[in-house]
């Protein structure tokens, strides 16, 4: 997912810039601002090789748990403030698969696209539709 060409592409839903969550995290041990910097430094940089047009970034930092909190995330989307969610992996946006799940349904809903770089997941691209039956498993 990191070289592979996005089909589709990247697109604003509106005639202005491409509205994007960041969404990084922060380690438990020793929170460190650095780190997450460098992560949000490489999104940035994947969003640039992605998309030649504006950008309005929103970062969505983790809390004390170290992921992201997909409250702010959901309200953010189900207000129409963004065209797209990324993140380095799922398990950046939580580690429970009902949150992911109800993540990725609300985006769908709100013509939000998702994309999780490291697991190779794109709610544009039909071969990552999240299979509830593994992911909802007890």
């Amino acid at each position: 997912m990191l070289n592979v060409p996005l089909c589709p592409p990247l697109e604003p839903r509106a005639e202005s810039a491409l509205r994007v969550v960041l969404v990084c995290w922060t380690p438990t041990v020793n929170p460190d601002l650095l780190c997450r910097a460098i992560q949000e430094s490489g999104l940035r940089h994947w969003l640039s090789r992605h998309f030649d047009g504006p950008i309005a970034v929103r970062v969505v930092a983790g809390d004390s748990s170290g992921r992201a909190d997909v409250r702010q995330i959901l309200e953010i989307v189900q207000r129409g403030d963004v065209d797209l969610v990324l993140a380095e992996d799922l398990s950046r946006i939580s580690r429970r698969p009902k949150k992911v799940v109800l993540l990725c349904d609300t985006c769908q809903l709100h013509q939000t696209r998702v994309i999780a770089l490291e697991s190779g997941f794109d709610t544009a691209c039909p071969r990552s539709l999240i299979d509830r039956r593994v992911l909802l498993q007890p």
